[in-house]
């Protein structure tokens, strides 16, 4: 990257790619299991980034629905898969206690669908703003701005695709403590749900379950490096010097001594091979939303909006 103060803010994202490419991740979070017995339901907003010469950029109403139903059973431990866990990762599937659903309501408290639809324009945007697709988050640059991060969970979607048809980028997510002009997930269209059209392997909506759980605070399984000497600074995710990239592995799959948990959604693998999140991950997401967590504010407005 050309720019000292680029470079200093994308140190604040995670961004996926669609087959092997990752950047920074997280800082590791303390385990803290004073998890809310309700849970929380944290309200949605899809921003579809539409293009003129891309139909699948225009995405329908069920295929957003259809992601929505995929981050709940992610997040829910819901998922049909489960029986395809390893007999000793069985007891460390987590029900994260989190749930997902479109905003009924904007910030100007007047009523909508959870879904914006904006026509992209590239051409307004800054050449430091086009890299890994930040105008995307700018209304004045061609894109659309966010809703305010203490209340929503902000989505854009938009067709990524290079010059060969092929996803470039799979996915992206601010982290805790992101600048809240992009704050939220980035996704591509052909990784975005379970309605077709899909690039295969980013089929099942796994993609943007992986990039939430970035959101909320969660590294890579293989932490920073891909190394064995860095971890994702969560306890009961073995060491792994692989994020299985592209990947569908079997178990047991071993890079640092011990089996891999290459089936946690925070791993790179395919869609068909992620199944779950840990009890160690649960509670670092809890320690980012519990009382002096940075998404502590989405907790206290989704108890304030219950008790309405």
């Amino acid at each position: 990257m050309k720019k000292g103060i680029l470079l200093l803010l994308l140190s604040l994202l995670s961004a996926c790619g669609g087959d092997n490419n990752s950047s920074q991740s997280p800082a590791p979070q303390p385990e803290n299991p004073d998890t809310p017995v309700a849970g929380i339901t944290i309200p949605v907003v899809v921003h579809i980034m539409e293009h003129p010469a891309s139909d699948d950029s225009r995405i329908s109403v069920a295929k957003v629905h259809s992601q929505i139903a995929a981050l709940n059973r992610a997040f829910n431990r819901q998922n049909d898969d489960l029986s395809q866990v390893p007999a000793e990762f069985q007891p460390l599937i987590a029900d994260m206690q989190i749930r997902f659903e479109l905003a009924t309501t904007d910030p100007q408290g007047q009523p909508t669908t959870g879904i914006t639809r904006t026509t992209q324009n590239i051409e307004l945007a800054p050449e430091e703003y086009r890299w890994g697709y930040r105008y995307l988050h700018y209304s004045a640059l061609g894109g659309k701005d966010p809703w305010p991060r203490e209340r929503y969970l902000n989505i854009w979607v938009s067709d990524m695709r290079d010059r060969h048809g092929k996803v470039s980028l799979a996915g992206r997510a601010s982290l805790p403590g992101n600048p809240p002009e992009e704050d939220g997930v980035l996704i591509a269209t052909l990784a975005f749900g379970t309605e077709p059209p899909l690039e295969q392997g980013l089929h099942l909506g796994k993609t943007t379950a992986h990039e939430v759980g970035h959101w909320l605070g969660l590294k890579h399984i293989a932490g920073e490096q891909e190394s064995c000497n860095v971890d994702d600074g969560i306890s009961d995710t073995p060491l792994s010097s692989s994020n299985y990239g592209g990947m569908t592995p079997s178990h047991p799959s071993s890079t640092c001594g011990s089996a891999d948990m290459f089936m946690n959604y925070m791993s790179l693998a395919r869609d068909e091979s992620l199944l779950m999140f840990s009890q160690g991950q649960k509670a670092a997401v809890w320690s980012v939303l519990n009382e002096g967590g940075e998404r502590h504010s989405l907790l206290l407005n989704s108890r304030n909006t219950a008790a309405d």
